[in-house]
């Protein structure tokens, strides 16, 4: 989970991101476009600019028509998210049950 906080919104200043962006980012990584969809359904389109704003600071970029995370944006989202859901769609090790 995200600590939402004065930290939080500081990294986000200082990546020249908006919580938008953020989110837009963070679906591309985890893959969960379905989540962009269902806000586009319920709350309108994002605006093409949050979208060019995060291929201009290299977090995402367009491949075969369609936008998808770089290595760069990985890292950054990885570098922020601490939700062992997530965490464990990255690496089969946290899905073995432990004792």
């Amino acid at each position: 989970m995200i600590a939402f906080g004065k930290t939080f919104m500081d990294t986000l200043k200082e990546a020249n991101v908006s919580l938008t962006q953020y989110f837009i980012l963070y679906c591309y990584v985890y893959d969960k476009e379905d989540l962009l969809k269902m806000h586009d359904k319920e709350f309108g389109p994002f605006k093409d600019d949050d979208y060019f704003a995060l291929r201009a600071n290299n977090y995402i970029t367009l491949y075969n028509d369609e936008w998808v995370a770089t290595d760069n944006g990985e890292t950054f989202i990885k570098d922020h998210v601490d939700s062992y859901s997530d965490q464990k769609a990255d690496n089969p090790f946290l899905w073995v049950n432990r004792i």
